[in-house]
This record gives C-alpha cells, structure tokens and sequence, in this order.
C-alpha cells in the first residue's frame, strides 16, 4: 500500500457578502455575490476556501453552504485585529458549527504563560 500527497488549489481569505461593503466593484445583493464566489471558484478550479469576516462568523453561513453545497471544503472562521491593527485569519475544522465558531469567537482570551 502506497501513501501519497493530494494537493488542492485552495484560497484561504475569502470573505462573505458583508464585507463587500469595502468594495465599490462588488454587486450590492448577497444571492448574486454567493453564486459569483461559486462561480469564480469552479473557474480557477479552488477545491477548499477559508471563509471569514472581520469578527463575526453568521454572516459567512449561507456563503459557506452554498459553496459546501457545490462541493468545495469549507474552513469557517474569523478576522481578528489586535491593539497594534495586526490582522489575523482565524480557520476552523470544516466541522464546526456556527455555535462552536462563536463561542471561540466570545471566549476571553487567555495570557500566556512562559516557562523558564
């Protein structure tokens, strides 16, 4: 028995219909937005997506069933920013649910400990 890598072209930044808002060149209505992020991911053959938005992760839902929908591995996440506008891309097991990705998304963050 023969072991193996299988890559996957993959885009880990995309972000849901709220966030369009930034852009001037995005169609103004959710259900065009979801079919043109489907569209544009068949096109350039992306098999997994990180799907995330600046600190929430319900308005990333129907985009990520729409893509589980048409086959692609969905990450579900966030974007978070710290105090020093250090932004970072949080992505999650394709398992977790909108319940769990808020609860990590609430839950305080704790400090770090360093052993010496």
């Amino acid at each position: 028995m023969g072991f193996y890598a299988e890559y996957y072209k993959c885009a880990l930044q995309v972000n849901p219909f709220s966030y369009a808002k930034y852009r001037v060149d995005i169609e103004q209505n959710k259900d065009v937005y979801n079919e043109g992020i489907v569209t544009k991911c068949k096109q350039y053959a992306i098999k997994v997506a990180g799907l995330a938005d600046h600190g929430s992760v319900d308005t990333a839902e129907s985009l990520r069933k729409k893509l589980e929908d048409n086959g692609i591995i969905v990450f579900p996440g966030f974007e978070i920013s710290s105090a020093e506008k250090i932004h970072m891309v949080c992505l999650f097991s394709p398992e977790k649910t909108l319940s769990e990705l808020n609860r990590i998304l609430g839950s305080p963050v704790l400090p770090i400990r360093y052993e010496y």
